[in-house]
């Protein structure tokens, strides 16, 4: 895949491939990283069955384009659900050096957002590196988010849609704002 194009040849110029050994040894810290990071996570989940956040989705749900990356998703606390009314939206993306991280890292940020602003806020999933090298991560966020817009369930206004992300998730937000999809 070009990265960018040469402007003296016009050709473009790609990321040359990290010899194997590297490529091993930086896969090695990223695991060993991301084990830590995910007991950390499955004690968090186990500790928030037996007491629940108060600070958490009102839905979280998957959509056929990627069921295994469940979407969550924040009302403002005073928004009837049952009103015909449409909100606007902030769909937000989770940071963590494109390795870790996972959009309950942002619940708390996402239920303020929505509640003092009155606004649908959506947090999106993406799988991770090393096992899911980019754009692996782009192509899920930009066919979740097209899904999430095309849900007729959801109060969307399709005229007051946004974008945010948290650190390696400002850099995918900007990424999926030029996609031409």
């Amino acid at each position: 895949m070009g990265l960018t194009n040469n402007p003296e040849s016009g050709k473009p110029v790609y990321q040359p491939v990290a010899p194997l050994l590297n490529r091993i040894v930086y896969g090695t810290k990223i695991s060993t990283l991301q084990q830590w990071y995910f007991q950390k996570a499955g004690f968090e989940a186990w500790k928030s069955y037996f007491w629940p956040p108060a600070q958490r989705p009102d839905i979280i749900k998957q959509y056929d384009c990627r069921k295994a990356l469940p979407v969550r998703i924040f009302f403002p606390s005073n928004y009837d659900q049952t009103s015909p009314q449409t909100l606007p939206t902030l769909v937000t993306i989770h940071g963590g050096g494109f390795c870790i991280g996972v959009p309950d890292d942002d619940d708390a940020w996402n239920r303020t957002f929505a509640d003092l602003n009155g606004a649908l806020v959506v947090a999106l999933h993406y799988w991770k590196a090393p096992w899911a090298p980019w754009p692996r991560a782009l192509h899920d966020l930009e066919a979740l988010y097209l899904a999430v817009v095309d849900d007729a369930s959801l109060p969307i206004d399709k005229g007051r849609i946004a974008l945010a992300g948290f650190s390696a998730g400002g850099n995918l937000t900007l990424c999926l704002s030029q996609m031409r999809s």
